[in-house]
């Protein structure tokens, strides 16, 4: 179609066109959606869950995903009561809204847990990147391509430890990530949400039986495993 945008428009004036349809269906979303979404009678809420729905969890995601069970803007408070699930799990989510919504998120997952409940939070460990960016060793250096997987190194032009590190943290155009973690920044500020205690754990274990086995083990190398309990 001739007269499509993405045919003429240059990819700055491109990127800003995806940020306002992505505005606009939010704030559409959210004005349609009810104040309170139905729990299904489901104890788990899973933010963000793409294609990986979890048995037994309220999946939802943005308003664009045909999978989920609901939709929601994790940026703005929660559409469910207080004391509501028993674990909240996001995999993969919270380093894709930028710091000052993600500490929103986090008190909000406070607020909607019950009582004991943990928040399960993965996210690509900053930490990890940049030991090996950093190192004095140039075959570790190199192995910081290892961390992501194959598919996405082979077709990335990505020639140094940095451009990587900028890649993941800052510069994917498709798939962009706003806020980059590592543990001691997790922790320092789910405390301040409110959680009583912060845990660092391992890929698929969980204080929760409920909320482990569901990590995807691709990312474990790279990932910071967190719970957070009311």
């Amino acid at each position: 179609m001739i007269f499509h945008p993405r045919k003429w428009l240059e990819p700055h004036l491109l990127d800003a066109l995806d940020s306002m349809r992505f505005e606009l269906l939010s704030i559409k979303g959210r004005w349609l959606n009810p104040r309170r979404l139905n729990t299904q009678g489901r104890d788990y809420l899973q933010l963000g869950c793409w294609e990986t729905l979890i048995a037994g969890f309220l999946n939802t995601d943005f308003f664009i995903n045909k999978h989920a069970d609901a939709h929601l803007d994790a940026r703005f408070p929660l559409p469910f009561d207080d004391k509501t699930w028993r674990g909240v799990y996001a995999h993969h989510v919270v380093e894709h809204v930028c710091w000052p919504d993600a500490f929103r998120l986090f008190r909000e997952c406070h607020r909607v847990l019950k009582r004991s409940g943990v928040f399960r939070m993965v996210v690509p460990n900053l930490e990890v990147f940049l030991r090996r960016c950093c190192s004095s060793d140039p075959d570790e250096r190199r192995t910081i391509r290892d961390l992501y997987p194959a598919h996405i190194m082979e077709s990335l032009d990505a020639r140094t430890p940095l451009e990587v590190v900028d890649y993941i943290f800052r510069d994917h155009k498709f798939n962009r990530h706003l806020s980059a973690w590592d543990w001691e920044t997790a922790e320092c500020r789910l405390l301040e949400a409110g959680f009583s205690k912060v845990i660092r754990r391992s890929v698929n274990q969980s204080l929760d039986p409920n909320m482990a086995g569901h990590d995807n083990i691709r990312w474990e190398d790279c990932s910071l495993y967190v719970e957070a309990v009311k």
